[in-house]
């Protein structure tokens, strides 16, 4: 269907060809983040949402990055207690 027709038929009433014609006129929002320092902490980010300096949906998304750095540190020290572990059997089995 052309433009021509869509404009008719919104001119007349029409509520799907004038939700048509909207959206061929307003482009496609996309989100977009800006360069913006990592409040400190989760408490930092708690404040700065409460201050208004961030929105909720940037608080989500930095929150989300503060937790995943906890669980990436949390790995690395649950590898390093294996590592001691397994060391420490075999230790204990090299002296029998």
């Amino acid at each position: 269907m052309g433009l021509p027709k869509l404009m008719e038929q919104a001119e007349a009433g029409d509520g799907d060809a004038l939700r048509a014609l909207i959206a061929l006129g307003i482009p496609r929002q996309k989100p977009v983040s800006l360069p913006v320092a990592l409040p400190g902490g989760p408490d930092g980010v708690l404040a700065a949402l409460e201050a208004g300096e961030i929105a909720p949906d940037e608080a989500k998304t930095v929150m989300a990055v503060h937790l995943d750095r906890v669980r990436i540190k949390e790995i690395e020290e649950l590898e390093q207690r294996l590592a001691a572990l397994e060391r420490a059997v075999q230790e204990k089995g090299s002296d029998r």
